[in-house]
């Protein structure tokens, strides 16, 4: 699933830039709390796009789980796996 993500920072290196990384909303939170100068706690998985959002950073794999199924994306695949089958696709 592709979602925008839209963030506005005063001072920002790549101001009105994109990105093709990957990101995940969990990654929101801790980007947020960056730019607020707050610290991060310990407790959350995501973690600051700032590098990103500034042109220097590096995406990660995409993780989802739903029911019985997961799926995990790159830049390049995404594999699904079923209880009785994998699907891998080439993007």
């Amino acid at each position: 699933l592709h979602s925008p993500l839209i963030i506005r920072n005063p001072g920002m290196e790549n101001a009105g830039g994109s990105t093709s990384e990957i990101v995940e909303s969990i990654d929101v939170f801790p980007t947020l709390a960056d730019f607020a100068s707050l610290e991060v706690p310990n407790f959350t998985d995501g973690r600051s796009l700032r590098e990103i959002m500034n042109g220097k950073g590096k995406g990660r794999p995409a993780i989802g789980y739903r029911n019985d199924m997961a799926t995990i994306r790159n830049d390049r695949y995404r594999m699904i796996l079923h209880p009785d089958h994998v699907e891998l696709y080439d993007h």
